[in-house]
Formats: structure tokens, sequence, C-alpha cells
């Protein structure tokens, strides 16, 4: 089997700078042990995969670990892939993600994506995470990520993370 792959660096007109990820265009889905795996060679922090569905396209960012639900800098570079190495002659690109569709625009060699938008909601947290803590937040709210709210600065950085138990923490992805 064997696939194009190109390593893209975004952010940056200048090789070896920016932020790397991964580009892996695909005509159909190989199965995500696969994906996962072609991740882990890659060693970056994404690898976005992609199939072109005509009117969409649909994407998929994988880290060495897991799948993503959204990857901004990987978005870009597949949008840069598909328009200077893939000849895509569309001005807007319209990718369909497991956080919906992102649209790219490109203009004058310059891309500009939206991200979308989650408002956070009161949670909880993990237990491992909680009781990893040493001071707990006063209220904790939740996006894509968790947001810990504390009284104030010195309490912040009072905090006390026990390492042994956080590192415990299996990483799961977040739908």
């Amino acid at each position: 089997m064997k696939h194009k792959l190109y390593q893209i660096d975004a952010f940056t007109d200048t090789i070896f700078g920016g932020n790397p990820a991964c580009v892996v265009p695909l005509d159909n889905w190989l199965s995500d042990e696969i994906l996962l795996k072609i991740a882990k060679e890659n060693a970056v922090a994404e690898t976005a995969f992609f199939v072109d569905k005509g009117e969409k396209i649909h994407l998929r960012w994988f880290t060495p670990e897991i799948e993503m639900d959204l990857c901004g800098h990987a978005t870009l570079a597949s949008a840069h892939c598909l328009t200077t190495i893939l000849d895509y002659k569309k001005d807007e690109i319209v990718f369909e993600t497991l956080s919906g569709d992102l649209i790219v625009n490109v203009e004058n060699g310059l891309y500009k994506m939206d991200f979308p938008s989650r408002m956070p909601v009161a949670d909880k947290l993990p237990s491992t995470i909680s009781k990893s803590l040493n001071i707990q937040p006063r209220e904790i709210l939740k996006s894509r990520d968790y947001i810990l709210v504390y009284e104030n600065e010195t309490e912040i950085r009072s905090i006390k993370i026990d390492r042994q138990l956080f590192d415990q923490i299996i990483l799961t992805p977040v739908v």
C-alpha cells in the first residue's frame, strides 16, 4: 500500500519554521488502526487525512496517540496541500469534520478559517484529574477542554499536581 504524504509547515513561509503537520490525501478511508499507525510513524503533533467527496472534503486528524476532533494548523496545511500541490481550483474549501463543516477561504496565497464556537457549560472533572490537584477549582466549565476557575492568582500559583496520578489519564478524543 502506497500513499503520498506531505509535511507542511503552517504559519510560516520559512522551511522548518512554523507548526509542522503531515497531510495524507486518500481515495478511500483506511481503517482507524492504519491511520493511527501512519500518524505514529510521522511523529508530528498532527497528521491530517482527507478524502475528496466532491462538494466537501472529508478531513480527519490523528496525533501519534488518538484521533482529534479539531486541529487548526493541520486544516490549513491540508488547504495548502490542496491548492498548491494538488491543483484544487476553488477559493473556498469546505472540510467535513467531527467538529462540523470548516470553511477555509483562499485569497492571494493566504488562508482564512473561522473555528466553530463552543460555549462552555458547567461540568465535573474526571475523578483522576480532581484527585491529582491539591486545590480544587471553585467552578469547572467544559467546552472542548476543561476550564478551571480559581479564586485568585495566589491560589493558582499554589496548585500542586500529583504527576504520578495525573499521568495515568488515558487520552481519549473529545467529540
